[in-house]
């Protein structure tokens, strides 16, 4: 898909993101590559993870310490965490909890207005495919650990995950919040967008029904590629 169409949003123009040094994100025919510049995480990302965590019964206190951080540093404005201590704290989570699902139980909570500018940016867009379209765009804004690009496909946007940073339990949990999270960002207050198709590139972890219920399809595993497949009707 190409640039945004609507000329400004909420006072920010597209010429004037990019003058932030951002660049468009291109599609890939690859599965997944390594990014290829050193990548900066918003604290929030590991706070918010830690945070449905202990909702679900399980204190994170213990694994806070013993890599150094604590809620209150993570939930400091402007606090960042680099790509290898994020990978640390969400693969140690995610072994440690034994909560299936965390990445879509996570991505569950996710807000527009989570996002900065680019979160106000997409509540003033005229469509949600205007919305999506801005946030794959600029998503450098938010400091991402999985890069996206979106295609059309015949009646389709094909949202496709092409670069990380993450590796083992952290990629499964990332690619859960990712593709989760956008839907819950362009969701409606009335209803939940529905996908086509989730294509994954790891193999089944075991709970496959939780998939199911939260994407309102089957995925596919082990697929060779991260694609999630939107009716495009939906997001006008």
């Amino acid at each position: 898909m190409g640039a945004v169409s609507a000329p400004l949003w909420c006072g920010y123009s597209v010429p004037e993101l990019s003058s932030l040094g951002l660049h468009r994100t291109m599609s890939s025919t690859s599965a997944l590559r390594p990014l290829s510049h050193v990548v900066d995480v918003p604290g929030r990302y590991v706070a918010n993870a830690m945070r449905v965590a202990n909702s679900l019964r399980y204190s994170s206190d213990a694994l806070l310490r013993n890599i150094g951080l604590s809620m209150e540093k993570l939930d400091e404005p402007g606090f960042r965490v680099n790509s290898a201590e994020y990978e640390t704290a969400i693969t140690s989570l995610v072994k440690e909890s034994r909560l299936p699902g965390l990445g879509i139980r996570v991505g569950l909570t996710e807000n527009a207005s989570d996002h900065g500018v680019v979160g106000h940016a997409m509540l003033c867009a005229p469509s949600l495919l205007n919305a999506l379209n801005f946030f794959v765009e600029f998503q450098d804004i938010s400091g991402p650990v999985l890069r996206l690009s979106t295609i059309r496909k015949d009646r389709f946007v094909v949202v496709k995950a092409f670069e990380t940073i993450m590796t083992g339990p952290a990629l499964t949990y990332e690619l859960e919040n990712t593709f989760i999270g956008l839907l819950s960002m362009l969701s409606p207050a009335t209803r939940f967008i529905s996908v086509e198709r989730l294509l994954l590139s790891y193999s089944d972890p075991g709970y496959t029904d939780l998939y199911e219920k939260n994407f309102g399809c089957k995925p596919v595993f082990s697929a060779g590629a991260n694609e999630m497949w939107l009716r495009e009707h939906d997001l006008r």
